[in-house]
């Protein structure tokens, strides 16, 4: 689904009075913004490409898909040579193409969780380490224990939860799902063990539309990671559903189809000479595109 529907947006309070909407693309190194006042969108970055976000405090902050950094994407400094990176991700983990990155507010502070393999390099098992981001000091502290919380971690959203108001959900924990593998895993920050939480279904009737992995009712951690994954959650399906739907379900797939067709980007008004400057072919394709929506 090669569309617009993949885009990715947030809203941050500059201030109680104005706010800035922000647009990045999943496989575009391209930032745009658009704040009261203006008459179109600006570009605001053309050299970043995000993995995983996180509106904070007025302002957003993101991890790079082919690094280690911790950015703050906005707002731009002022001050064109000023260092836009927050804090580094330790090299002790891994190659960063092997790691996922995740960010998430827990309790007024901005964490990164980190999957990464346990022997450095290699496609043996995962395993996770949690850092608490220090914005004054622009550095990262690792974290050993959440109490009772418990993290939903994902590519579109993540969230943090209270174990306490939700007995069925376990602390110090985090949950998170690798397209693949089990729908649901959860890591405890205990002893470090990891528990799938979906028991599968021996049923394999594709026809009446039954998967292996469909066991209902649903858990509540299936379905505030489904919560977690905006695409499938506003499509009424279990995210574990979604990755597993058979081609044979011509009509879902139809209805899919239109609804990302319904999905508009206004008008981005820009000049080409600018791009043209950064000799990104690619980036200059997509920058005209959206001008002709």
């Amino acid at each position: 689904m090669d569309s617009f529907v993949w885009m990715n947006a947030t809203v941050c309070v500059v201030s109680p009075s104005s706010i800035a909407v922000l647009i990045w693309f999943l496989n575009t190194p391209l930032v745009i913004c658009a704040q009261p006042g203006d008459k179109g969108w600006k570009i605001i970055h053309t050299d970043i490409q995000l993995s995983n976000t996180l509106p904070f405090d007025g302002g957003l902050y993101g991890v790079t898909r082919v690094g280690r950094q911790l950015l703050q994407v906005y707002p731009v400094p002022h001050d064109p040579h000023a260092n836009p990176v927050v804090a580094e991700v330790p090299e002790e983990l891994g190659d960063p193409e092997s790691c996922l990155y995740y960010l998430v507010e827990s309790m007024g502070a901005v964490l990164v969780a980190v999957l990464h393999r346990v022997v450095r390099d290699t496609f043996g098992p995962v395993t996770s380490m949690l850092f608490r981001v220090d914005l004054r000091r622009r550095e990262l502290v690792w974290v050993t224990s959440l109490g009772d919380r418990a993290l939903f971690i994902s590519r579109d959203r993540c969230l943090s939860v209270s174990s306490r108001d939700l007995p069925s959900i376990s602390g110090n924990s985090v949950y998170f799902a690798r397209p693949g593998e089990d729908p649901v895993e959860v890591y405890s920050l205990c002893d470090g063990s990891f528990e799938s939480t979906v028991t599968a279904s021996q049923s394999r009737d594709i026809r009446n539309g039954v998967l292996p992995t469909s066991v209902q009712p649903f858990t509540l951690a299936d379905h505030l990671a489904t919560y977690c994954r905006h695409r499938e959650w506003t499509r009424g399906l279990m995210f574990h559903e979604y990755c597993c739907m058979c081609p044979t379900w011509s009509e879902l797939w139809k209805r899919m189809v239109a609804q990302d067709s319904e999905v508009v980007v206004p008008r981005l008004r820009i000049m080409e000479h600018e791009l043209k400057k950064q000799e990104l072919p690619d980036l200059l394709s997509s920058a005209r595109t959206l001008s002709e929506l």
